[in-house]
């Protein structure tokens, strides 16, 4: 891991972001950015949501496997790495986390079912990481980063934007 873990401390995604957030160490981020493949040349994040199984499908309901149907392609090492930083954003229990518990109790006043409700919140918050992530990894290839879909055509508030936690 020592090879992996040099190239990780000179990438500019480590060196920026990552290093300060809670409980994504070397390994952690190697893990995510040695799947993170062309992700980063996608335009825009709800392509890599839907790389990493967070997307959406056309009736509006979540992207997840099927089990008595074709394996969707995308399931493999990214879709892995995404899952494993979900669970240690969760051991940390930092910024994101946080961000977690606030998105539950949220849904929790919209929702009857707490499991429910957690779910969401875990949810959300791997979509936002996932979204820090491919704007700095648009940002370090000398890619544009174009608005976000409700700033640039649903016309939400900006200012409701949440930055890159730490």
């Amino acid at each position: 891991t020592k090879p992996l873990c040099s190239l990780v401390e000179e990438h500019p995604l480590w060196t920026q972001w990552l290093v300060d957030v809670k409980r994504i160490g070397l390994v952690q981020a190697g893990l995510l950015l040695g799947t993170w493949g062309k992700t980063a040349v996608l335009n825009n994040v709800a392509q890599v949501w839907s790389s990493s199984n967070l997307g959406v499908n056309a009736d509006g309901t979540a992207q997840r496997r099927r089990t008595h149907g074709k394996v969707r392609p995308g399931y493999g090492p990214f879709v892995t790495a995404c899952t494993l930083m979900r669970d240690c954003l969760l051991r940390a229990r930092g910024a994101y986390f946080e961000l977690k518990e606030v998105i539950q109790v949220k849904e929790m006043n919209r929702l009857a079912d707490e499991g429910h409700a957690r779910r969401r919140g875990m949810r959300l918050m791997s979509k936002i990481f996932l979204a820090h992530m491919w704007r700095y990894m648009r940002e370090s290839h000398g890619l544009p980063v174009p608005a976000l879909y409700p700033f640039a055509f649903l016309n939400h508030d900006p200012a409701s934007y949440i930055e890159p936690l730490r």
